[in-house]
């Protein structure tokens, strides 16, 4: 019977490498172990006893242990399943489980950031930024969260879509960056890039406009669209998306289309001339028969 104790961490015996920095630990509802290790790239490390499970939509699975079960499953009907579908979320979610012994399951992250733990209450739920998931315990449940006003639903645009995570368990989401935590008070208004936007307290209202203006228009070369967060409650925003940074990098990709497709291009002109047939070619280029043309002998006697 396997025992997550039989994989211990042992550092520096024979490289000198040191073991990571233990950012944070701690257990969930269901008296689930977690620790989340690492600086820039962080990795959740989870220790499941016999009744405890987990899901992910996201995978990001690191490693685990020789008794840790999968099953994969859509957990929920199909009103359920639609509306996650609506949220940007998969189809189909996989839960981990262990039934003999205790087991050991790690998730790492995709991107420079960092792992923070939510733990939500039947009266505190989270609004979460969509595939910013990274797992959750098996009570809670994640859905679409559908915005109040159609300004908000049209200028917030498809990229901005969030979820709701419900019930009573941990969950764990994963922050591009570095992030921020601001505590707004009643009425106390924050404007923010919509793609900074982490997650919020429920009781955040969250709004979408535009600023108009000649001159807002002539030097940004468009419309600006703000959104604005009003309290009270907390709202997580986080430095770089990976989005944004590949906004920031197109510029300097090379351009396939002005190069490779221009020399494709032409060198499939000159292999098509060459194919051609001799009546279609220019006059210049056409040799004459070989019965119009002086013999070797007649060189040598003009010689």
């Amino acid at each position: 019977m396997a025992n997550a104790d039989f994989y211990a961490q042992s550092y520096g015996e024979n490289f000198g490498l040191t073991g990571p920095t233990v950012a944070r630990q701690g257990k969930g509802q269901t008296g689930l172990e977690y620790q989340i290790i690492g600086t820039t790239v962080q990795t959740l490390i989870l220790r499941l006893a016999p009744g405890q499970t987990v899901y992910t939509s996201t995978g990001g699975i690191g490693w685990m242990s020789q008794n840790i079960q999968m099953n994969t499953s859509t957990r929920g009907g199909m009103s359920t399943v639609l509306k996650r579908m609506i949220s940007g979320g998969s189809l189909f979610l996989v839960e981990y489980f262990t039934q003999e012994g205790e087991g050991l399951l790690a998730f790492t992250s995709t991107f420079p950031g960092h792992t923070v733990p939510v733990h939500i209450e039947a009266d505190q739920p989270m609004i979460v930024q969509r595939n910013r998931l990274l797992c959750a315990e098996a009570n809670i449940e994640l859905g679409v969260c559908l915005q109040k006003t159609l300004s908000t639903s049209l200028l917030g645009g498809l990229d901005f879509v969030m979820q709701w995570l419900t019930g009573t368990g941990a969950a764990f989401i994963c922050l591009d960056g570095d992030s921020v935590i601001y505590t707004l008070a009643p009425d106390q208004v924050l404007g923010v890039d919509p793609e900074l936007i982490a997650m919020y307290d429920p009781t955040v209202t969250i709004d979408f406009d535009v600023i108009d203006g000649f001159k807002n228009i002539l030097f940004s070369g468009r419309r600006i669209c703000r959104t604005t967060l009003r309290g009270p409650g907390r709202v997580f925003l986080q430095m770089m998306t990976i989005e944004k940074l590949v906004k920031a990098m197109t510029p300097y990709f090379p351009r396939a289309s002005s190069t490779t497709d221009g020399g494709t291009r032409e060198r499939a002109r000159s292999t098509e001339e060459q194919r051609a047939p001799k009546e279609r070619r220019a006059p210049e280029e056409r040799r004459p028969p070989k019965k119009d043309r002086p013999s070797d002998d007649t060189y040598h006697i003009m010689g």
